[in-house]
């Protein structure tokens, strides 16, 4: 699967979603547009040719991080079990606490059958992938943030909007794992089977499966520059416009970054931060040189003295 389909990235043995509690179905294999950074799997060629020739010697996060960034996932998906075929003992570590792994990685349940039939996979092609998801959330009942389990054992399919501001109460209802950003989604729509019922979760303002409840991009929308150090509320309006929260989500990437600064000489990486996505405009600065996006929510009055903000700015 992995040698024919161009529009895969990689195959992984783990599902971030995996826990206990969820209903998981061992021959059930999974689309995914979130790198997921463990027992993963890719092509000699596209490391050799594409990736092993920019790999970081020193990037702003981890290369798991990296490999996440629009400029090097490209739109491809990965394939991921709903049941974890390795298993994280990794309680303390550079990046996991005790606590961290408790209440996420511990709970990761994992399959210790030695074989698997997995069946037909044409399932995974990625049109009929996508017209599955669709057919699901055209058939599925609305369900809100803060109501969404509903009856256990119904065996309905359910549909939760979300806005990416939300998605950390949508994920602890849910019992997902719980982060700046869903890890486990297909454009940007998590499929959850929990309590003999099926949930899809999407991004209202992302996701292109949303249809009529999407929130879209204004059409007068600008990308705009600022100095450095000057917050995007005080350039938009500088500028006669003005900046929402919200529209961040429609500009936070690489490609939309280097329409406005040069990404020279480092390219475009990740980090945290509401001040992000920028380009780290200071010369003194360790990563000066560097665009970078973030899954963190942005706001429009942060700023920062070492960087320059990509703002979005409109009447």
């Amino acid at each position: 699967l992995l040698d024919s389909d161009p529009s895969l990235m990689c195959v992984s043995s783990w599902n971030d979603n995996g826990y206990s509690d969820m209903d998981l179905d061992p021959s059930r294999l999974l689309r995914t547009g979130f790198f997921p950074g463990l027992g993963w799997m890719l092509r000699k060629e596209l490391w050799t040719s594409e990736l092993a020739v920019k790999w970081p010697t020193n990037p702003t996060t981890g290369w798991d991080h990296w490999m996440r960034v629009d400029e090097q996932a490209k739109g491809r998906d990965c394939i991921v079990p709903e049941l974890s075929r390795n298993h994280n003992i990794g309680a303390q570590g550079a990046t996991v606490s005790q606590r961290d792994f408790e209440e996420r990685l511990g709970k990761i349940s994992f399959s210790k059958a030695a074989d698997t039939d997995f069946g037909d996979l044409s399932y995974l092609n990625v049109n009929t992938y996508e017209g599955h998801i669709r057919e699901e959330l055209a058939r599925a009942s609305s369900r809100s943030v803060g109501s969404a389990l509903g009856q256990p054992g119904s065996g309905s399919v359910n549909k939760i909007g979300y806005l990416r501001e939300d998605w950390k109460r949508l994920a602890k209802e849910m019992g997902a794992y719980v982060s700046n950003l869903p890890r486990v989604q297909f454009k940007h729509v998590t499929v959850l089977h929990k309590n003999k019922n099926t949930y899809l979760l999407y991004d209202r303002r992302l996701s292109p499966l949303a249809g009529s409840d999407r929130i879209r991009e204004p059409s007068d929308l600008v990308a705009m520059p600022a100095p450095r150090g000057v917050s995007c509320a005080d350039h938009c309006r500088q500028k006669g416009k003005r900046c929402d929260r919200g529209w961040f989500d429609f500009i936070n990437t690489c490609a939309h970054l280097k329409s406005g600064f040069s990404c020279a000489p480092n390219g475009c990486g990740y980090e945290v931060g509401e001040d992000i996505p920028v380009f780290v405009s200071d010369p003194s600065h360790p990563v000066f040189g560097t665009c970078l996006i973030t899954d963190a929510v942005s706001t429009c009055e942060a700023r920062h003295p070492s960087t320059s903000r990509l703002c979005p700015c409109a009447p």
